[in-house]
């Protein structure tokens, strides 16, 4: 019993299947909109000189993703750059699990990112590719927050309220330094470009605090921890077709060990160790718009899958679709 109780801590994540319906036509009509453009801006000139700036917005179903990047080109071969990635998302969901006759989870996670290199340096370039590498500092600022209540028939043959209402308000810190392998080469009909980075060692510090009413005594719990964990990879590829034509592939990892809370067959708080694996994999398709020599646009659509395993259990999949929006100037 105390298993099925536990796995509503587990969301369901929804079918987007009316994000789907208004999202293809609504795409189709941007292009068609937006697709003249580049024939009256192509040779307007746009200057930054030794500065570059990106900001890419992403909009899901139920949130958005926002990359900001600006850098500086010291020299022809020296260049400092810092990234900034915001997420959020926002849902209210019902648990699909058996024996569970209503229930409702209202969810908020908020995710802040920065990756800073303040030197990066070219150590291969000719007239179609370029490679550079850089070092530097990655910091990570999570929370999440949750709260919403099940309907059990079941627990009153335990002698135990069947309707509970539980919380959970979780934050984390995670700091690294890390290292980035960056490329770009360009032919006739294509450009290839990517980045390859990983944060070998990162120290983290957590809190939680968890309830159910009135199924446990006492009702709440707390814990925080301090570890660390290994590795953080990250991967972004971007291949170029025909000027117009973009398509992306990003990834990243990260492997750590924490304590969670959680509770026992005899319904008491305690706190496991799990060994935790996070996957992120992101396709997306996209138009690609110059809209001056040195600024262009992308509009398109992606897709993603992420996972959170607990030790050998299956992990947890969110699959969905998403827009994708990008202005670049350099």
């Amino acid at each position: 019993m105390y298993k099925k109780i536990k796995s509503i801590c587990k969301c369901k994540y929804p079918a987007a299947d009316n994000f789907k319906k208004w999202l293809f036509p609504w795409v189709l009509a941007l292009f068609v909109i937006i697709k003249p453009l580049p024939v009256f801006s192509e040779n307007i000139g746009f200057d930054m000189g030794r500065f570059f700036f990106s900001v890419s917005p992403r909009i899901l179903e139920n949130g958005s993703i926002t990359d900001i990047e600006a850098g500086y080109r010291y020299t022809e071969k020296y260049s400092g750059r810092l990234h900034f990635r915001f997420s959020a998302e926002d849902k209210n969901e019902e648990f699909d699990i058996k024996g569970v006759q209503d229930s409702l989870n209202a969810y908020s996670e908020r995710n802040y990112e920065v990756f800073l290199f303040p030197v990066e340096r070219v150590f291969g370039r000719s007239s179609a590719a370029e490679f550079k590498a850089g070092a530097g500092v990655y910091y990570n600022y999570n929370t999440l927050k949750e709260k919403g209540y099940f309907n059990m028939p079941s627990l009153e043959t335990l002698g135990k309220e069947r309707v509970n209402s539980f919380t959970n308000d979780f934050s984390m810190h995670t700091a690294g330094f890390g290292i980035e392998l960056a490329f770009n080469g360009r032919a006739e009909y294509a450009a290839l470009s990517g980045s390859v980075g990983v944060v070998p060692v990162f120290y983290f510090w957590s809190k939680q605090k968890m309830g159910m009413v009135p199924l446990l005594d006492p009702h709440y719990a707390e814990y925080t921890q301090n570890r660390t964990g290994s590795p953080y990879l990250y991967t972004d590829i971007n291949l170029i077709l025909l000027k117009y034509f973009s398509v992306s592939f990003l990834y990243d990892f990260s492997r750590f060990e924490y304590q969670v809370i959680d509770f026992d067959s005899n319904l008491k708080w305690y706190n496991p160790s799990r060994k935790v694996l996070s996957n992120s994999l992101k396709l997306e398709g996209s138009l690609l718009i110059p809209m001056t020599n040195s600024v262009y646009a992308r509009i398109g659509l992606g897709y993603s899958w992420r996972s959170i395993q607990l030790d050998t259990a299956p992990p947890i999949w969110n699959k969905q679709y998403y827009l994708v929006f990008n202005t670049t100037i350099k």
